[in-house]
């Protein structure tokens, strides 16, 4: 059990380590509450068997089972072990071709989301998704058909129907495609770097070179030209205003001229700078925080030095944000200009790329030491390899299931990784130490006692890492499902690999060895 324990809490401990917050602090929490659990077990579990014989004292009498028994059961397990072993590799080659096309998912809107392996292909989704849009379309034509039709028929009465829009579509319609919810924004130390670069940004956008950007604004979008060009449109401004003033207006209706009398002090517009645009305009830009650039002479804040990027694509698409940031880079290098990025696509791909990297890394140097540990725990390299090796296949087969199932890596299942290779080399290390201390010929009795008991451990993970999987967020259901498949692919590795193992070793080997009983002499200490 102490085995078990560290082992799990190996893994754990080398998470905690990881640069990703999210892992590190699950790791923390984690080593140490299977600390503070193994601590609990071996502590207050035989005190409190201690109290309840006391208060009522049960008499139990040790199960010692017959040879004939015994016997048959092995004699079961000899036949079934070719069995057993064929399962291991129909199930393994499964496992290599699917494990090769298990993919982590990179969209933020598609986190646990699963495909199963019945459900219609990506391509038929596809297809479904076309007919219904132009469905769709081939209702609002007929719909404005109808419309005119109505039209042609009674002009008079005619009445255009009202559609009610959604908030969605109503935002958009305000916002003209032109602003983001959550736009990228650059930070310049330099405005007029910050003009050359939009600039390139709506060259290139003109251009048709830039797929992923919408529009790049600052405060200087709110100014109407240089200051020549100001004057220049001032100098239009005022012969046409006296054009107004010397042509007759008595040929125009009255609502005409009123309108050309409130038309009139516009004409009077006058060249003006940055610095006299409204209060408003600067608000959209402005800069606060303890490194906030200082605020110009008679300005209540910096506003000079922000520049929006807005978006075509969804920036928690991981594929879609690398391309967004790649073009965002490309202006940058084509003007050779400093600024800092502040994107929502810049945090999602790097928390991306730190889980994975982090994840992967953290995972090899956990197998590492957990089989170093085992090593110190068996005292053999060999048998460490034996309690081992049920975990390497069940997470190999795991793979392959989530691949086959279509259940994709993600942030969020990412971190129970640990918790399934903890378990997984508990089932290992548990039926293997019993074996060994029984030694030679003593597989029925380990099959009897251990199996029952790694089941039983298994099923109760499972449920309580089902509770996630039935849940209403798809970020728990993923860890859930990939927690589900893991301990079911180790428990069955545990299963089907161990006992035919030794049956064959038992066969082909003979003591000393790894099947050797875990004893060692008097004057060493003990078992």
């Amino acid at each position: 059990t102490v085995t078990g324990a560290l082992t799990t809490f190996v893994t754990f401990l080398v998470l905690s380590f990881a640069q990703f917050r999210g892992l590190s602090q699950f790791g923390m929490v984690a080593s140490i509450g299977v600390l503070a659990t193994l601590a609990s077990m071996l502590v207050t579990l035989p005190a409190l068997i201690l109290l309840f014989q006391r208060w009522r004292p049960v008499e139990i009498t040790p199960s010692h089972p017959e040879p004939e028994s015994t016997e048959a059961l092995q004699r079961t397990l000899n036949r079934l072990a070719p069995v057993a072993g064929a399962l291991v590799v129909l199930l393994s080659i499964g496992a290599a071709i699917y494990a090769p096309k298990l993919q982590f998912e990179e969209t933020w809107r598609d986190v646990g989301k699963i495909s199963w392996p019945w459900q219609p292909s990506e391509q038929v989704k596809e297809q479904r998704e076309l007919i219904r849009w132009r469905a769709r379309r081939a209702a609002e034509h007929i719909s404005l058909q109808a419309e005119l039709v109505r039209k042609r028929i009674a002009p008079k009465t005619y009445v255009p129907s009202r559609r009610q829009k959604t908030i969605g579509q109503k935002y958009v319609n305000a916002t003209r495609g032109q602003q983001s919810s959550m736009p990228t924004i650059l930070l310049f130390d330099d405005t007029e770097r910050l003009r050359v670069v939009q600039r390139r940004f709506q060259q290139d956008m003109a251009a048709g070179e830039l797929d992923t950007i919408r529009a790049a604004n600052s405060i200087w979008a709110f100014m109407p030209g240089t200051l020549d060009e100001q004057k220049a449109r001032a100098a239009e401004l005022v012969k046409l205003k006296q054009m107004l003033d010397e042509e007759p207006t008595r040929f125009l209706s009255k609502k005409e001229r009123d309108q050309l009398e409130k038309l009139k002090p516009q004409l009077d517009a006058k060249p003006f700078g940055l610095h006299e645009l409204p209060l408003w305009t600067k608000r959209l830009f402005k800069e606060a925080g303890p490194k906030a650039h200082a605020a110009a002479a008679g300005e209540p804040f910096a506003y000079e030095y922000l520049l929006y990027i807005t978006e075509r694509i969804n920036q928690m698409d991981g594929p879609q944000a690398r391309a967004y940031l790649k073009d965002i880079e490309g202006v940058r290098e084509q003007t050779g200009a400093t600024f800092r990025v502040g994107s929502q696509a810049y945090i999602y791909t790097a928390m991306l790329d730190e889980i994975r990297h982090d994840g992967s890394r953290m995972m090899g140097i956990a197998l590492v030491l957990v089989f170093l540990l085992l090593i110190a725990a068996f005292r053999h390299p060999g048998r460490a390899l034996m309690s081992i090796l049920p975990l390497l296949v069940g997470v190999f087969w795991m793979m392959g299931m989530c691949a086959w199932l279509g259940i994709k890596l993600d942030f969020f299942n990412m971190i129970i990784l640990p918790a399934i290779l903890g378990i997984g080399v508990d089932d290992g290390v548990h039926f293997t130490m019993h074996y060994l201390d029984g030694g030679r010929g003593s597989l029925p009795n380990a099959v009897r006692h251990v199996g029952s008991a790694i089941i039983m451990t298994s099923i109760t993970s499972i449920i309580g890492f089902g509770g996630l999987a039935v849940t209403n967020y798809r970020g728990l259901q993923s860890i859930g499902n990939v927690a589900i498949v893991g301990i079911l692919c180790t428990l069955l590795a545990t299963l089907l690999v161990l006992p035919p193992l030794i049956v064959l070793m038992e066969r082909v080997a003979s003591p000393p060895g790894p099947l050797s009983r875990l004893s060692v002499d008097p004057g060493e200490g003990g078992a």
